[in-house]
Parts: structure tokens; sequence; C-alpha cells
């Protein structure tokens, strides 16, 4: 009997639905159950004997599944693109949701999956700018009256993605670091195949050009590598590099 999915497929859909974390734990498990419906008994029992539901930093909000498919029909536009509205929120030290001020209205243009999370790339109408929004930290998410704003043509989503880390809103900019040929795979996930990168003649450095957001997360990113990657310009980004890593160290 012909199928539409290789047991070796579902066991990947599986995968990814069960280490999801925007996902609750009940939904991960109802979602499991679906899959397992598309194949026979025998696959099925083995596809139950290899995934398992962890409860590790599970999302608690149930309503993101909603969120997506509301947004989605939003940028759909199937009746005419229109503007979304929402509430966004942080959590407090006590665990407590703080709202952001009052609603937001923002044109919706793609939903991008980053390290873990769904974020929301936007036209925010209170900054006049792009904004990137992390889908798990919005309610009551409705599509509105509003015309969408259309999307710039010279806007590139894929480089937009590309140079916001961590999805951080910000401008860009192009910065120059030398870097050891030990991290050019960790330089090739981040930035992609297309980076520009310029091999040293000491065979063992490379130099890497390329446009990020020059905020925390990026600077994070940075860390990791030590002294295997050496920020030479912009001279304030150096600069801003610097007094952050003394400021850790003041502080440790």
């Amino acid at each position: 009997m012909s199928r539409d999915f290789e047991l070796a497929e579902l066991k990947l859909i599986a995968d990814v639905i069960s280490s999801s974390k925007f996902l609750t734990y009940n939904q991960s498990a109802e979602l499991l159950h679906k899959i397992e419906n598309l194949c026979c008994d025998c696959d099925a029992m083995q596809l139950r004997r290899n995934v398992f539901v962890t409860g590790r930093s599970k999302q608690p909000n149930k309503g993101v599944l909603y969120n997506v498919d509301t947004i989605q029909r939003a940028i759909a536009g199937e009746n005419g693109k229109f503007k979304i509205s929402f509430k966004y929120f942080e959590y407090d030290m006590n665990r407590r949701k703080k709202y952001r001020d009052k609603a937001r209205i923002c044109t919706p243009y793609a939903l991008v999956w980053d390290r873990d999370h769904y974020y929301l790339v936007a036209w925010n109408d209170h900054r006049e700018c792009y904004s990137n929004f992390r889908v798990d930290r919005m309610e009551s998410v409705r599509i509105t009256a509003e015309p969408a704003r259309p999307l710039d043509r010279d806007f590139d989503l894929t480089q937009y993605v590309m140079t916001h880390i961590s999805m951080f809103s910000g401008d860009e900019v192009e910065v120059k670091i030398r870097c050891d040929q030990s991290i050019v795979n960790a330089v090739l996930d981040r930035f992609g195949m297309d980076v520009r990168m310029i091999p040293d003649k000491d065979g063992e450095h490379f130099t890497l050009y390329a446009s990020v957001v020059a905020e925390a997360p990026f600077y994070a990113w940075l860390f990791q590598f030590g002294g295997k990657a050496v920020v030479q310009s912009p001279e304030w980004v150096r600069q801003e590099y610097i007094d952050m890593l003394r400021d850790v160290m003041e502080n440790a």
C-alpha cells in the first residue's frame, strides 16, 4: 500500500513537534497522536517508542497556534490585506505578564522561525519602522479593517533575517571581523553560504565582512569565540564590544 510519508519522514516531523518550545505539552502530545494516525499500527508503535514529549521549557501560552493562524491569514490576504492589532507583553521578576503600553497596530509581512521561537516581521505603525515580535508574547491578535502598508520593493526578507541576530530590531552596519579558521562553520551557520570571507595569507585565519545589528545578541554571539573573532571595524562597534567586556569583568 502506497503512502504519502515514509516512517523516517514522520519521525523527523515528530521530533520537531516534540522539541518545539512554542507548543504546550498537551498540544505536542495531541499533534504526535495525529502523526501516528498517518502510518500503520506497526510503524505507529515504533514511532511511539522513539519519540517522547519533553517538558523542558515548554510554552505556557496555549494561544500561540491561534496567533499563528490569524497572522498567516492576514499575510495571505485572501479578502484583501489588512493590518493586525495585538497586545504585547514581557515577564517581570515574579513571572507575571507586564504589558507594553496600548495595543500595537502593525502590517504583518512574514513569520520567521529562529532559535526555537516564532517571530513576526512587521511594519510598526508607532515606530514607523520594521520590527520583530515574539509570537508567544502576543495576545488578542485581531485582523483590523485598516488596509495594510505595502512592503517596500527593496526590502529583502532573507537578508533582513540573516542580519538581525536573535531577531533584534535596529539599524544594520557592516562589520569586519578577523576570525580563526576553526569557527568557519559557525560563521556559515549564522550568515549563510554567500557571506563574504577573505582567507588570510597565514592559512589559519580569514576576514569576515557581514551586515549585522550591533546589539547585545550580536556581541553575545561574538563572545562565545573568545579571541578567535576580533572586530576590526567600524571602530565604534569595536569600542562598544570592549566596553561591554570590561563591564563584565568589573562586575564578575
